[in-house]
This record gives C-alpha cells, sequence and structure tokens, in this order.
C-alpha cells in the first residue's frame, strides 16, 4: 500500500539568513543572463530573495509611470492656463 506522504516530495524551508548564504556561495550568472529568468528559474530556491526583487522592480517601475504621469500633467495644465491667460 502506498502511503499518501510518499507521493508528495517535502520541500526544506530555510530561514531567510540559510536562503542568503545559500544565495552567496552559488556561482554567479553571467552578464548575458537576465535577472529577470534568472528569478523565474530560482523563484522557488530563493522565494524570500524573489520577493524583495520584485517589490524592488515594483518600485522602479511605479517611480518611473508616477514621474511620467505628473509631467504629462504638468505640460496638460500649462497648456491649459496659457489658453485660458491669452482669451482673458
Amino acid at each position: 500500500m502506498i502511503h499518501i506522504d510518499s507521493l508528495y516530495t517535502k520541500q526544506i524551508m530555510n530561514t531567510p539568513i540559510q536562503e542568503f548564504e545559500t544565495y552567496r556561495n552559488t556561482p554567479r550568472m553571467s552578464k548575458e543572463c537576465s535577472v529577470l529568468n534568472w528569478l523565474k528559474q530560482n523563484e522557488i530556491t530563493y522565494p524570500t530573495l524573489s520577493k524583495v526583487i520584485k517589490d524592488i522592480f515594483g518600485i522602479i517601475a511605479t517611480t518611473k509611470s508616477t514621474r511620467i504621469i505628473l509631467c504629462i500633467n504638468s505640460w496638460l495644465t500649462c497648456s491649459l492656463k496659457n489658453k485660458f491667460q491669452r482669451k482673458y
């Protein structure tokens, strides 16, 4: 008879410190390798690190988007002010 537990592989849960030590001891990726591809391949091995990387990339994308929106808003506002000032 097959025991249910044997059907599932047991995953060793490391602490963030153990995870970081494992990461530090792995060979570095080549410069040609994409960070996003590396993350996709290693997110199970390094769950905490992958969350941190996703948070950092999210901040950068949000910051850029926010700057773009603020610039466009500023340009439109200035453009509208100039149109109203000329008419009145």
